[in-house]
């Protein structure tokens, strides 16, 4: 990542300062408002994305571009190359036979996300290859100091058509992030079908949810299930901060 201070009108003669970005969220959004208060940059690039940030609510690093902004500085950054590696839908919870998947608990508070005409199982082909998947939910986020943090625990899975458990993000989130991660890899030389089921005990209806395949071999993936949702939009944190200022560019 690289920042700019135009010291003329001319480029050429411009004084370059340079902060990381890449250490973590606090450390990219500390290193912008360095510059632009201790440093005065005029202009301000990145090119780094921050998948703990959050999907549906700014976090510290759009924060910090805001706060620079207020200071008439112009602040470009990458939106990301993640194409159109994402489901976005509003949580739709139906009972289902827990018994039928060996791996979850035996609660029966728990219901899982109806992607649509009752299938709780969302098909992808997966080739070989390394992934990384994260889910979140629209609720608080504890590291941003909001309330609780998260008030539904939502987990996401990934299953074979044999309803066995092949990878699974499902950390117990009450007070913590409402985030998910999965990173894993897939064997063999052909593509793989896979399934993705989201559960939640007590899980409320109409809550905002995503996932984004972060990383993917380059083979990619395919959806199996034509499903309302997918190939939505993957521009997150800093670049989707919500704002109304024409200063603000994504660059892709």
């Amino acid at each position: 990542m690289l920042w700019l201070r135009l010291v003329h009108d001319i480029v050429p003669e411009a004084d370059l300062f340079f902060h990381t970005g890449i250490i973590s969220s606090g450390d990219f959004a500390s290193g912008i408002l360095k510059l632009g208060y201790d440093y005065n940059c005029d202009l301000i690039v990145d090119d780094i994305t921050h998948i703990t940030e959050p999907y549906f609510q700014d976090g510290i690093v759009a924060d910090a571009v805001d706060s620079v902004y207020k200071k008439n500085i112009y602040y470009a950054t990458s939106a990301g190359n993640f194409g159109n590696k994402s489901y976005e839908s509003v949580s739709s919870p139906v009972t289902f036979t827990i018994s039928n998947y060996s791996f979850l608990p035996n609660d029966n508070t728990l219901r899982a996300h109806n992607f649509g005409g009752g299938d709780i199982m969302q098909g992808l082909s997966l080739m070989p290859g390394r992934y990384l998947i994260k889910f979140e939910w629209d609720e608080p986020f504890a590291t941003l100091k909001q309330a609780t943090g998260a008030v539904t625990n939502f987990d996401i899975w990934v299953v074979a058509d044999n309803n066995q458990l092949l990878y699974s993000g499902n950390r117990n989130n009450i007070g913590e992030d409402p985030q998910e991660f999965m990173a894993f890899s897939v064997p063999g030389t052909t593509a793989y079908p896979v399934n993705i089921l989201i559960t939640g005990a007590n899980m409320p209806s109409g809550k905002r949810i995503k996932y984004t395949l972060f990383r993917t071999p380059a083979a990619g993936f395919a959806w199996n299930d034509q499903v309302a949702g997918i190939e939505a939009g993957t521009i997150v944190g800093q670049a989707n901060a919500v704002r109304s200022c024409i200063s603000w560019r994504c660059i892709i």
